[in-house]
């Protein structure tokens, strides 16, 4: 089973930019990444449903 978020670097992989690019975004509130953010503390992640919906994933588990 996948973990509900992603980090920031995942995100950063995903997108095709640099994991500065993906703070930036955040630092500036810049939709969607910047504004879809969850914050833990000092730890920011990314629910991976919103994630994989914006990029338009292939999400389907194998069900064997």
């Amino acid at each position: 089973m996948a973990a509900a978020t992603f980090t920031a670097e995942e995100v950063a992989a995903i997108a095709g930019v640099s994991t500065y690019t993906v703070y930036e975004t955040v630092r500036r509130q810049e939709p969607p990444i910047g504004t879809m953010v969850i914050r833990i503390g000092h730890r920011l992640v990314w629910p991976r449903r919103g994630i994989e919906h914006l990029f338009q994933l292939d999400t389907e588990e194998d069900p064997t």
